[in-house]
């Protein structure tokens, strides 16, 4: 199994919320749906911030990777 890292920040602050690992299977093709639920899943309290999600450079070469 792969993991896909991902930082999470408020949209209207900017400020770093936190860092986080979600479970990645090659099979199935994520979407922007799915990491929003996953965060949403483990950290209810940002389930009404508008926030940002930031991928370090090597988790979007391992995404082009899976999906290119």
């Amino acid at each position: 199994m792969q993991w896909l890292n991902f930082d999470v920040g408020d949209a209207m602050t900017g400020r770093f919320l936190c860092s986080l690992r979600m479970p990645l299977d090659p099979l199935f093709k994520l979407t922007l749906d799915q990491i929003v639920d996953f965060i949403h899943q483990k950290r209810p309290t940002m389930r009404h911030r508008q926030i940002t999600i930031e991928l370090p450079e090597r988790e979007m070469e391992k995404l082009g990777k899976l999906y290119g």
